[in-house]
């Protein structure tokens, strides 16, 4: 049976790594537990998510109770840090994360913080890659979240952590948050500038 199946060596692998392919199988179990579907439980629910209405984000897996009233992801406009660039820039990755990543990148950065507490309350995310001449690359992402308090936990763990390259958060609303990061202070300094206008 399964139980009986070896666990591979994961020695060596990043730990962020390690999460992620763990959170399928570890939250998948506890949000399928949460819908009724233990042992001996009522698999109908069960059936339902996996027929009829899949989660539709990482937080409705992680919070069962934002599945049951259909909490949606919240549309966030993408940032576009290659057109403040200019020319010889261009997109080259443009995708949500979700709450699950959220927690794990705060991990992987290194955060002080509780990362789970500073990842829930997520409403929605757009993660924006340019890349430019000689190497040059500009990241940004924009998050917005249920409440206030929600934006300003995720920027006090966002706050902790020690990024090694040219990096700024600001928040544009009080549910929004805005982190950019880039390859030199001159190439954040222009996306800031871009992307922090009204």
């Amino acid at each position: 049976g399964v139980a009986a199946t070896p666990v591979p060596d994961m020695s060596g692998i990043p730990a962020w790594m390690v999460q992620q392919l763990e959170f399928p199988y570890t939250a998948g179990l506890e949000f399928v537990s949460a819908l009724g579907g233990g042992l001996g439980g009522d698999y109908s629910a069960v059936n339902d998510a996996f027929t009829d209405r899949p989660p539709a984000s990482t937080e409705q897996v992680i919070h069962p109770e934002k599945y049951r009233t259909d909490e949606r992801p919240m549309q966030v406009a993408a940032p576009d840090p290659a057109a403040a660039l200019g020319a010889g820039w261009k997109q080259v990755e443009s995708t949500p994360l979700g709450e699950a990543m959220i927690r794990i990148t705060l991990d992987a950065l290194g955060s002080s913080a509780d990362t789970a507490q500073a990842a829930a309350g997520w409403g929605g995310d757009r993660l924006v890659v340019a890349s430019g001449p000689g190497g040059g690359f500009a990241l940004a992402w924009r998050l917005k979240w249920d409440t206030s308090r929600d934006a300003d936990e995720f920027s006090a763990a966002y706050r902790s952590v020690s990024v090694p390259f040219a990096s700024r958060l600001v928040q544009p609303s009080n549910d929004e948050v805005l982190v950019m990061q880039a390859s030199s202070q001159d190439v954040l300094d222009a996306v800031v500038r871009a992307e922090s206008r009204p």
